[in-house]
């Protein structure tokens, strides 16, 4: 084609040459108070919305501040300026402008060259549509522009048999992208730091209104992958992705070779995500005959902004952005896994804010009946939220799981089935002056949580469940997950429902808790009839509010089952006695009746019991209970010994030893079983051991018989000597050959118990006397009056006197050479001397 010269009106790229900025500092990773825990694809929810909810009045005119002040563009190396043509440009360049024309085939061929070109300067795409099949790829310090994305139009589809991955690849830094429309399979990848993209909308649907699949991993993929490892400084303005089968927006890393990368100071301005992902064929639900394998959403699990990852994410900042209408989350921030084999270490969150942002009706069109996230925002750690709004997202407004460091402020949320949920270790979360309304169960769903503080929140029209209209701890039961929330405060504003406002569980906890409004009529009381009160299994009771000034209630059914109905219907499938409780309010206050046992359901019978224990000594406590099926009214207990009961547990004692069966009949109207269990209960006799002996004194060596006398009808017997004999007879006879001090025990008993008990030095061996003979002028031979073995009494009249010192000396040489030396060596020297008559003198 010809250049002429037209006057046109481009968009301005501000192009400023600013500073390199340094990689920001990611530290280390930051501590967590719990394990993190995966996951949990099932949550609650409700049915989906396939018609999204028009926004309310009040968010459609919601002005956003000034538009956010976007950072300046680079600068061009050079001031080369290379214009390229569509075929179907009207658009003509300035005079002396290096020109290429496409011909509307392959066009990437043309862009490319032209790229090649400018060497670091700008590419100026003309207005019109270029159709290109595959990448196109920049070069540094490359501005890339179209005449706006109402006016440039890039759609890239691949051809028959080759890839569609065919992105608009930012491969290289200080690099400006924008002002075009990106259609088909093509989508803006960045995988290097100094990034401006700006007016770019991009779709999966091409210009003939066919839907594309999508390869990349958002219509904007942020992607850091070897050789580099930290993408810094990149911005989103005024970009906008629309009808995707992939992520709106996402950022992510490699890593299969475990080396962990981040993104750091990236910007996101103006944008917005709307309609991204559509389902993937088989998804439960599908039924747009267009989602097939050859046409579908890349995952089941898209999102509009995913921005957190596998990749560490410090200094983020989202503003005046808008999620809308997206298969999972508007925003999307993952908790901090990295489900590698082995894991990886828990990803670092540093600085993530969030200014007057929009996400509406995320997840209504998704098909599943419980997935996990479909939330307005889903978030993790060191995430602020300041002035933003969710409305209607099918799952939360704002979602924490294992958060910490995290705030809102002045944030609202209306329509969500939930406002605000915290779980799974969260800690350290600050909700500050913000509201919810119409949410259709809790206002606020915390659990497994610390250190949340709730100061200045307002709640308008919750519909409640659980009887709260905001609920602590419990977690659908799952144990895991259902643990308290401590250490918080919570000061909430009840606006439209008089149900209490929260349940006041978990330690350390503070609650100011208010209504606002003026109450108007009666007080609010509770009651209500059902109709029966007995029956068989399946059993149909109707339930009847019987409530005063009441226009909301919650009944809990006793079985797991709750209803907000007035006036519910309920079949109870299993026999057994349940308990209803029905909290009745208007819009300010509240009643509540409990009834015990109210509904009997009766069945068939089993009779079935338990004992503890089973094997018990006599006289010790045996505790039954009834684990009969079919809710039995009537009990009746025999023992085995002559004892009986009526009761459900009862405690029995045996007094005789024995092997006792025991027996339970149980019965309602219909129906009557006995359940006998032989010898179930072993009940024995507790020994108590004891022993005489003939003797506990004299010389080795000393026989010594032993006679047990142990109650309780010990069956087997175990002495212990103390000398290092044993014996297991029941009445042992002994001997003790050695002198010594022996202690005794005896150990006794039956087949269930044994006991011991221990005589301390219980028999005193001495040594045995030496043979000695009468001293010359005594009356009879010398004797032993004591127990270390000396004949204190010399002259044998039967005591020990003077006598017996004067003639121990008169004959101390004819005792030293007739007697035994250790008779008379009455001082231990060795030695019969005048020392041993002082020492026997000492001893009379």
């Amino acid at each position: 084609m010809r250049c002429r010269w037209v006057v046109t009106i481009f968009v301005v790229f501000l192009i400023a040459l600013i500073p390199v900025p340094t990689v920001a500092d990611t530290g280390g990773t930051p501590g967590y108070g719990h394990v993190f825990p995966a996951p949990d694809p099932l949550d609650p929810i409700d049915v989906p919305d396939p018609f999204p909810a028009s926004l309310p009045e009040r968010i459609q005119t919601r002005l956003f501040p000034a538009t956010a002040v976007p950072q300046p563009t680079f600068a061009p190396v050079n001031e080369n300026r290379v214009c390229v043509a569509a075929s179907d440009s009207v658009l003509t360049p300035p005079n002396g402008t290096q020109l290429y024309v496409c011909d509307g085939v392959d066009d990437e061929r043309e862009i490319n060259d032209a790229i090649v070109a400018a060497r670091g300067g700008i590419v100026e795409l003309l207005d019109g549509t270029f159709r290109c099949s595959d990448r196109i790829t920049l070069q540094a310090s490359t501005t890339l522009r179209g005449q706006g994305s109402a006016n440039t139009t890039i759609q890239i589809k691949a051809k028959p048999g080759s890839t569609g991955y065919l992105p608009v690849s930012i491969g290289a830094p200080y690099v400006n992208v924008g002002g075009f429309t990106l259609r088909g399979n093509g989508f803006i990848m960045v995988t290097r730091s100094h990034v401006r993209v700006r007016d770019v909308h991009a779709t999966s649907v091409d210009l003939d209104g066919n839907w594309c699949l999508a390869y990349g991993n958002g219509m904007f993929f942020v992607w850091v992958a070897p050789p580099v490892d930290v993408i810094d400084d990149v911005e989103f303005y005024a970009c906008e992705a629309f009808n995707a089968h992939t992520h709106g927006f996402n950022m992510n890393q490699d890593y299969n070779d475990r080396v962990t990368r981040a993104t750091t100071n990236i910007r996101f301005l103006d944008c917005r995500a709307t309609g991204c992902g559509y389902g993937v064929a088989g998804d439960p639900g599908i039924t747009d005959p267009t989602i097939t394998s050859t046409n579908q959403s890349k995952s089941e699990w898209i999102t509009g902004f995913d921005l957190h990852e596998w990749q560490d994410l410090v200094n983020c900042e989202v503003v005046n952005c808008v999620a809308t209408d997206n298969w999972e989350s508007g925003f999307h921030l993952e908790p901090g896994a990295r489900y590698s084999n082995p894991p990886g270490p828990r990803t670092i969150s540093k600085n993530i804010v969030f200014r007057n942002c929009i996400s509406s009706n995320n997840g209504q069109r998704n098909t599943y009946a419980d997935h996990f996230f479909m939330s307005g925002y889903y978030l993790s750690r060191d995430t602020h939220l300041q002035d933003c709004v969710s409305f209607n997202n099918r799952n939360c407004g704002y979602y924490v799981h294992g958060g910490a460091n995290t705030s809102f402020e002045g944030c609202t949320d209306d329509g969500s089935t939930y406002g605000w949920k915290v779980c799974k270790a969260s800690e350290e979360i600050s909700i500050a002056d913000c509201t919810c309304a119409n949410n259709l169960r809790w206002a606020l769903w915390l659990a497994f949580s610390r250190g949340i503080d709730v100061t200045g929140f307002r709640h308008t029209g919750v519909t409640s469940d659980r009887g709260f209209q905001s609920i602590l701890g419990w977690y659908k039961n799952e144990s895991a997950y259902q643990l308290p929330v401590t250490d918080s405060s919570f000061e909430i504003t009840a606006v439209g429902n008089g149900m209490p406002i929260i349940n006041e569980e978990g330690e350390r906890n503070t609650y100011v808790l208010n209504r606002e409004g003026t109450p108007t009529g009666d007080s609010v009381v509770a009651g209500f009839s059902a109709t029966p009160f007995s029956g068989e299994a399946p059993l149909t009771v109707r339930f009847n509010d019987l409530s005063e000034n009441a226009t909301l209630r919650w009944w809990d059914l006793g079985d797991g089952n709750t209803s907000s109905e007035r006036d519910p219907v309920h079949v109870y499938g299993a026999p057994g006695n349940y308990t209803i409780r029905l909290i009745a309010a208007d819009n300010l206050r509240h009643d509540v009746v409990t009834r015990t046992d109210c509904i009997s359901v009766e069945g068939p019978v089993t009779a079935s019991f338990s004992a503890t224990p089973t094997l018990v000594p006599v006289g010790a406590p045996v505790r039954f209970a009834s684990t009969s099926g079919g809710n039995p009214h009537d009990l009746s207990w025999e023992f085995g010994d002559g004892g009986t009961s009526i009761e459900r547990e009862p405690v029995h004692v045996y007094s005789t030893a024995g092997t006792f069966d025991v027996s339970l009949m149980a019965s309602n109207t219909r129906y009557s079983d006995t359940r006998i269990l032989p010898g179930l209960v072993k009940v024995f006799d507790v020994v108590t051991p004891s022993f005489t002996v003939d003797r506990t004194e004299g010389p080795a060596p000393l026989e010594v018989a032993f006679t047990d006398t142990s109650t309780g009808e010990p069956e087997h017997w175990l002495w212990d000597f103390g000398d290092g004999n044993t014996s297991v007879t029941q009445h042992p006879v002994h001997a003790y050959e050695c002198p010594g001090n022996y202690t005794v025990t005896l150990t006794a008993g039956n087949a269930f118990f044994t006991n011991s008990t221990t005589l301390a030095e219980g028999v005193i061996v001495t040594a045995q006397a030496p043979s000695v003979t009468a001293v010359p002028g005594a009356e009879s031979s010398p004797v032993r009056l004591g127990t270390d073995g000396l004949y204190d009494d010399v002259n044998g009249n039967g005591r020990s006197d003077f006598a017996d010192v004067v003639l121990f000396f008169n004959q101390m040489a004819w005792i030293a050479e007739n007697e035994p030396l250790e008779a008379f060596d009455f001082n231990g020297n060795g030695r019969i001397d005048f020392a041993d008559v002082v020492s026997l003198f000492n001893r009379t």
